[in-house]
């Protein structure tokens, strides 16, 4: 007779195949090659992939913060707020804006627009538009290193997918922070924080992080858009209470499986879902860039092939990170207090044990014995330090 415990798990991945294997299978992205636009972070310019024409197109710039001036304005008639229902535009907001003195970044955040730095408004402006922005060199050039040594180990011990939607040919990884020192720096940096606070109420929260390395000969992923994992129902689509951000540990190609995007469908009705005549592009950047994306957003990991033709077992894997940032209200995917020990998130940059859910959000979620909960994070490190240092001493005297 099996534990229980192993048939509790059995059944919960089952439950959690099945789910997964349920999408529409209208919602699809197996395309022929002609039917993805490339776009590429070196030029900011599209190329057709193919023959296929779908008439006029003007690409939408990729925002390179530090280089060429690119798009920067927002869509016509964008308040600066996006409201989870239009009837209640008027009376729901003018106060707050009137508050604010100004066009505030949006409906929950404490920041006006006005106040981002360059950089940052820049990438906020082009998320706003087409729901995503690429940020180079999010990664710094020596962490990138790091974390490329550290993912060849990481997923030496993961498995592959057991389902079309994870793919039989992916590689997964949870709990990095408790594996890996290399992305503290990028999680913990200027940027990540003003956009987070652009876009969410304080304290946001670290959803997911995961590490994901596709194989040769993995099949396009469908399409879908993350935000709809939240279980809100038709609060679902509407205002971003998820964002992604996903970084290149080695470089996107449009043939080692780079995440395929359909921009602009952050503003899509809930109705609607991607048609082969939807714009979509293969993302291209090169290793330590993020592109930030909407958790709105329909996309989903490009197939691993060369040149329009399945990779070859000697072609290469492709190797990424993801987090998942969603606001401080809504319960993360992954439960870091148990996924990563205290002593190790006691070490970490303040900001960081913030978005791990050791900060509160307004007035006091979050609090132990109504007590701020980094301070009960630190106590309980210290013990497992005298813990670990008794057990020492004892097994050093027998």
């Amino acid at each position: 007779m099996m534990p229980r415990d192993v048939t509790a798990g059995a059944d919960t991945r089952g439950r959690m195949n099945r789910f997964l294997d349920a999408f529409d299978d209208k919602v699809t992205i197996h395309t022929l090659p002609g039917d993805v636009t490339h776009r590429s972070l070196d030029d900011g310019h599209s190329s057709s992939s193919g023959p296929r024409s779908r008439g006029p197109h003007t690409p939408a710039a990729t925002p390179i913060v530090g280089g060429t001036t690119m798009e920067g304005a927002t869509v016509a008639g964008d308040d600066g707020v996006r409201h989870r229902h239009p009837a209640a535009e008027g009376a729901a907001t003018a106060p707050l804006l009137a508050q604010a003195g100004g066009e505030m970044a949006s409906r929950f955040s404490v920041i006006r627009a006005a106040d981002l730095s360059p950089a940052a408004r820049t990438l906020y402006d082009h998320y706003r538009s087409h729901g995503y922005a690429l940020i180079p060199h999010f990664v710094a050039a020596d962490d990138v290193a790091a974390l490329q040594s550290d993912c060849r180990q990481i997923m030496a011990a993961a498995a592959f997918g057991e389902n079309a939607f994870y793919g039989t040919k992916t590689k997964r990884s949870y709990s990095i922070l408790a594996k890996s020192r290399s992305l503290d720096r990028a999680l913990s940096g200027d940027i990540f924080h003003e956009l987070l606070a652009a876009f969410f109420a304080p304290n946001a929260l670290l959803s997911a992080l995961q590490m994901i390395e596709i194989f040769p000969g993995e099949v396009p992923q469908k399409l879908h858009y993350d935000q709809q994992f939240t279980n809100q129902g038709l609060m679902t689509r509407g205002e971003d209470d998820v964002i992604n951000f996903i970084v290149a540990i080695d470089d996107f190609t449009s043939d080692n499986g780079g995440t395929v995007l359909v921009p602009g469908s952050h503003r899509w009705p809930a109705e609607r879902t991607p048609t082969v005549s939807d714009e979509r592009f293969s993302l291209t950047m090169p290793a330590g860039t993020a592109c930030m994306f909407s958790g709105n957003l329909w996309h989903g990991g490009g197939g691993a092939h060369h040149h329009g033709v399945p990779s070859t077992p000697s072609s290469s894997s492709r190797r990424a990170i993801i987090a998942a940032m969603c606001q401080p209200w809504l319960r993360p995917l992954e439960n870091h207090f148990l996924a990563v020990p205290f002593h190790v998130a006691a070490e970490l940059p303040v900001r960081l044990q913030g978005v791990l859910g050791y900060s509160l959000h307004h007035p006091f979620v979050g609090q132990v014995d109504f007590g701020h909960p980094r301070k009960k994070l630190l106590a309980l490190a210290e013990e497992q330090r005298q813990d670990r240092q008794q057990r020492s001493r004892t097994s050093s005297k027998i």
